[in-house]
């Protein structure tokens, strides 16, 4: 005992050093966990694994709200597409309907070879919920002169009414005051076929004053007539959908369809010719 006193700084650290090799042997050696190795893991494995969690949810948030992000770009660029496809869809649409417009516009001129013509394209109408004049780009500059006749996509329209330097206004066939001389083209017998304010609204006309014993009969054509006077012979007007007895037991009123549709007249054409100076 002496002797430990005498050397206890030496005996102190002599047996600090024997422990730091036991530790040392331990930790290399050792497989099996401490005690206190096994207290500290029950403390910092729920820890860590509550903070993996954590972070693993924190991950998938913003995971969440990049690809909200990401879907709602790539919305606003398929809606901007769709737009895009519309606006081609409907410009196609109307370059269609234009080339359909001006492949009938053909058809007439080249059913009346005769007739000099000039294209005009309806630049305004009438106010109202129905118009029977309607105004074209084409006037004094042009050649055109008053009561030049005018047609459209099927045939007859009607006839120039008043002329300025650079735009014409035409009176339709379906006005209420407006007639002109017509025939069966299938049997030659005549009428007279004018506008009527109560068949304006159907888009049809009336052919009067026709004889009783005439063969007119439903779906025949009817043209313009030699005794027309400001339009040519032979152009067509329209077709017979009804025929009846007028009460005079003399003669016969048909109603009569159009050749054209005076709702949609976009495109004409202006026969550059006058037939009869004196009309009015």
């Amino acid at each position: 005992m002496e002797f430990i006193k005498k050397h206890k700084k030496i005996f102190i650290s002599s047996l600090v050093g024997f422990c730091l090799l036991l530790f040392i042997i331990s930790a290399v050696y050792q497989s099996e966990p401490t005690f206190f190795e096994n207290s500290l893991g029950h403390v910092v494995v729920p820890v860590q694994q509550a903070l993996a969690d954590v972070s693993s949810w924190f991950s998938r948030q913003i995971g969440f709200l990049t690809n909200i992000n990401e879907l709602g770009s790539e919305n606003e660029r398929l809606r901007e597409e769709a737009v895009l496809l519309r606006l081609e869809i409907d410009r196609l649409r109307l370059v269609e309907q234009d080339n359909i417009a001006l492949t009938e516009l053909l058809e007439i001129s080249e059913r009346y070879p005769d007739f000099p013509m000039i294209g005009a394209r309806v630049i305004g109408t009438d106010p109202g919920n129905w118009h029977s004049t309607f105004m074209i780009d084409r006037g004094a500059n042009y050649g055109i002169e008053r009561n030049m006749p005018v047609l459209g996509a099927g045939g007859l329209v009607g006839r120039i009414i008043d002329v300025r330097e650079n735009h014409s206004r035409v009176l339709m066939l379906i006005d209420d005051t407006s007639s002109v001389a017509v025939q069966s083209l299938r049997t030659g017998d005549t009428g007279i076929l004018s506008g009527d304010i109560m068949l304006m609204q159907s888009n049809l006309l009336r052919m009067q004053y026709i004889n009783i014993n005439a063969d007119i009969q439903e779906g025949d054509e009817i043209v313009t007539s030699h005794l027309s006077g400001i339009y040519p012979q032979g152009i067509s007007a329209g077709f017979v959908t009804q025929i009846t007895n007028d009460l005079n037991s003399i003669t016969k009123t048909a109603i009569i369809r159009p050749s054209v549709n005076f709702r949609r007249l976009e495109e004409v054409l202006i026969i550059t010719e006058v037939f009869n100076v004196d009309f009015d």
